[in-house]
């Protein structure tokens, strides 16, 4: 998110009654290449007010609707290691290597 929309959505929020505030925001603003190490800029609500947060960032289109089901990138990189090391060993074993 660029710092505009940042300011945008913390004023919606508030205009809303949801008190906001950004952190991190000075690191970026004067060492931006400092970001890459942190999370970059942080809109941080009250825990009491989460999940109105949330709803009303998805009603603006700020934020997109949860979806159920995600794509596990991990179990899938596990499952390509775990066949390259499979053809690794059927490979050197066809070599006379193992």
């Amino acid at each position: 998110m660029s710092f505009s929309e940042i300011y945008l959505v913390r004023h919606l929020l508030e205009e809303h009654g949801i008190f906001c505030f950004t952190k991190d925001e000075l690191l970026a603003q004067t060492a931006p290449y400092l970001t890459a190490y942190s999370n970059g800029i942080q809109l941080q609500v009250e825990e009491k007010d989460i999940i109105e947060a949330v709803s009303i960032l998805q009603e603006h289109g700020y934020l997109a609707p949860k979806i159920e089901k995600r794509f596990n990138e991990t179990k899938v990189v596990a499952i390509l290691f775990a066949v390259l090391i499979i053809l690794m060993v059927v490979y050197l074993w066809r070599k006379g290597l193992l």
